[in-house]
């Protein structure tokens, strides 16, 4: 009956899980602990942890909505505690999943307010991931200057401290930055380097965020007939995973690699599959309830702010 060795054994098994792409299996020891928090171990920080990893499984999952609710979810909880790394990490995962609703300035408003935290504490290991992150988003708005800027201090710091996933995490988005700018044999060494060492690592999301960036590089050096190779290997490992925006990414951009082979059959088909996973993440419904949840946040901010004021 010890609840409160029992809720960390679980969610450090849940992260474990969660890292090797087995999302149910994490899911269900968080829940767990979600309910056990809120009957036999009173612990707000506790619970606002859960939440946010909860809303992270999501997150990888392609659930944007239940993300962002339970997330703020995990802010309220977090913002009680004062506990401000945590308070930070929730920060950068709001700022992952606006990141994939394609809300990139608020994005960026997020992980700009992260970075300072995690430097504060000397938290090297968040700030390299937030710092990818930052970077990333920048390539999405395409000022690829400040994106290479804030990726390589991404890898100095990650080399640093030895966190190779996200070393791996930062090579792949610096390869898609060059590949952007037209250096492609630059930007192949960099997803190359990428792909080994997620391999290594065995992260079967990370490897094939790598394949596809790999695949990609190819189409635009026209030689689709390598990059299919690519683009096949990318969608068996994310149907594996289940990750919808993997399979989304990777429908679409093999449905590009068929074209360039003359095959308009297998890219018509790709392209509809793409369009069918797009919907079940974008339709109009979770778009009209997910801004919801953005307006509650942010009018509760104003009130909290007015308040402090006051």
């Amino acid at each position: 009956d010890d609840y409160k060795g029992l809720v960390k054994v679980n969610h450090g098994i849940a992260i474990l899980k969660y890292s090797s792409s087995k999302y149910q299996e994490a899911l269900n020891l968080i829940d767990s602990n979600i309910s056990l928090y809120k009957t036999k171990v009173k612990d707000t920080s506790g619970l606002g942890i859960s939440l946010d990893l909860k809303g992270g499984i999501h997150t990888s999952l392609g659930n944007y909505q239940i993300a962002l609710s339970e997330t703020l979810k995990a802010l309220k909880m977090l913002q009680r505690t004062k506990d401000s790394l945590r308070i930070a990490d929730v920060l950068s995962h709001l700022g992952n999943i606006e990141f994939f609703l394609d809300n990139f300035q608020k994005a960026q408003e997020y992980y700009t307010e992260a970075i300072p935290i995690y430097q504060k504490h000397n938290d090297k290991f968040y700030e390299s991931q937030v710092l990818n992150d930052l970077g990333n988003c920048l390539y999405y708005v395409e000022d690829y200057k400040k994106a290479i800027h804030f990726l390589e201090r991404s890898i100095e710091l990650s080399k640093e401290i030895g966190a190779k996933d996200i070393e791996a995490t930062s090579l792949n988005n610096l390869g898609k930055t060059y590949a952007k700018l037209g250096k492609y044999n630059k930007a192949l060494e960099f997803s190359n380097e990428s792909l080994t060492l997620v391999e290594e690592i065995k992260n079967p999301v990370k490897i094939a965020n790598a394949l596809g960036e790999i695949g990609r590089i190819y189409n635009a050096t026209n030689r689709p007939e390598v990059a299919l190779d690519y683009f096949n290997r990318q969608l068996a490992i994310s149907k594996s995973t289940g990750v919808k925006q993997n399979q989304r990414i990777g429908y679409h951009d093999r449905s590009g690699t068929y074209e360039l082979l003359n095959d308009y059959k297998n890219a018509l088909e790709d392209y509809k599959l793409f369009k069918s996973i797009s919907d079940s993440i974008f339709n109009t419904e979770k778009s009209e309830q997910i801004e919801e949840l953005r307006t509650i946040y942010d009018t509760e901010k104003k009130e909290q702010q007015i308040a402090l004021q006051e």
